[in-house]
């Protein structure tokens, strides 16, 4: 039974999906009978080692110029 999630109170509604995602299986591909979140972490190498994708990382904390102002830090191909 699928649960109608606009009757569930909001933390009840990320745990029931969280554990969805956690026990999904893929059933078709190369992957096939493989859970999704070991999957991920495979065709992720795949990509990145193939230059079809990058790593994206976030400032471990606020980012500050030297003149004291604050910076926003995004990722994109500028040069």
């Amino acid at each position: 039974m699928i649960p109608n999630f606009c009757t569930l109170e909001p933390r009840v509604t990320y745990y029931v999906l969280l554990l969805l995602l956690l026990c999904q299986v893929l059933i078709v591909g190369d992957y096939k009978g493989i859970k999704v979140q070991e999957a991920k972490k495979k065709i992720q190498k795949i990509m990145v080692d193939n230059n079809e994708a990058v790593l994206y990382q976030e400032p471990e904390k606020k980012v500050v110029s030297r003149s004291g102002d604050e910076c926003v830090v995004a990722l994109c191909d500028q040069w």
